[in-house]
């Protein structure tokens, strides 16, 4: 039997939706955290217990995201809150500094399938 896993799907906004595909798997000890490639793992819970906050990450042109993880039930979907810090070496496309967010997400049970990924698998 495979391990519980959900998918960041729904409920993102602003640049959390670069975490759009990213995975969680409950293993028997912690959650880990991945990317959309499974086998690149961005953080790995110290526990099982909810809730809980991921050690802070790195991604995608962000420094020091921050992951929480809520509610995670198996067959069912897994909630929680993303954040980031100010981000002053960063800059959008007109070359203003990121400036900090927050929001929160679902995800849904099972391995999910996006566009960057369907577009790949079909290649």
């Amino acid at each position: 039997m495979s391990a519980p896993e959900w998918t960041f799907s729904s409920g993102l906004t602003g640049k959390g939706v670069k975490l759009a595909g990213c995975h969680i798997f409950l293993n028997t000890s912690n959650y880990t955290l991945t990317k959309p490639n499974q086998a690149e793992v961005l953080a790995t819970s110290s526990g099982t217990s909810l809730p809980l906050t991921f050690p802070n990450f790195n991604y995608k042109d962000i420094d020091t995201w921050s992951v929480g993880l809520s509610t995670a039930v198996d067959s069912g979907n897994a909630t929680g809150s993303w954040s980031f810090p100010n981000q002053p070496g960063a800059q959008d496309p007109d070359g203003v500094p990121v400036s900090a967010e927050s929001g929160t997400y679902t995800a849904q049970t099972g391995p999910g399938q996006f566009e960057e990924e369907a577009s790949s698998a079909s290649a």
